[in-house]
């Protein structure tokens, strides 16, 4: 979401979605969840990227008001939140401090916790998934984040694909750390 997908990667996310929903969510949150993706991916390409992310983050803001107990709506708003303050550039920082301000509500409801999930791009080949995990621990009277992002030779990659998402994950946690100090 940070940058603008390819024409073929917005093809394969037009794709998926349509899959999803021909796939026939079980449930109300399902239903929901593919129709806050489907509004990145809707009026594509026409749509500018800026639009749609801000289309993606208000369906987000939704999910999140409409279930406040789960998580993964509340991280994902939050991730668009951060890609919203990134594509503006607003130097308040707003977006970001209520993106951390979210984090901070989540994770008070699992503290001393950790949560992984699949990391993979829009333009991976098949098998290229690896894996992002965020450990929070107590520490003088703060939290300590602690981001591993393995899997790479279990996908095949590189180490080349490794040190750009090392400096990638380098500068969002500087950027996370500055916000959340703020708060």
């Amino acid at each position: 979401m940070w940058a603008a997908p390819t024409p073929a990667e917005l093809q394969k996310g037009i794709a998926a979605v349509a899959k999803a929903r021909a796939a026939g969510a079980r449930t109300e949150r399902e239903r929901d969840y593919i129709a806050a993706i489907d509004t990145f991916y809707r009026g594509a390409p026409a749509v500018d990227h800026k639009s749609r992310v801000l289309a993606y983050s208000g369906a987000m803001a939704g999910l999140h008001q409409k279930y406040p107990s789960d998580q993964q709506a509340a991280l994902f708003y939050a991730l668009s939140l951060i890609a919203v303050g990134t594509i503006v550039r607003d130097p308040s920082f707003e977006r970001e401090k209520k993106a951390g301000a979210i984090i901070n509500q989540v994770l008070a409801v699992e503290p001393d916790r950790s949560f992984a999930y699949v990391w993979a791009w829009e333009s991976a080949e098949p098998g290229e998934i690896t894996r992002v995990t965020w450990t929070v621990e107590a520490s003088d009277g703060g939290s300590r984040i602690r981001l591993v992002h393995d899997g790479w030779d279990e996908a095949g990659l590189d180490a080349s694909a490794r040190d750009d998402h090392e400096g990638y994950w380098t500068g969002y946690l500087d950027d996370l750390r500055d916000v959340l100090s703020e708060a």
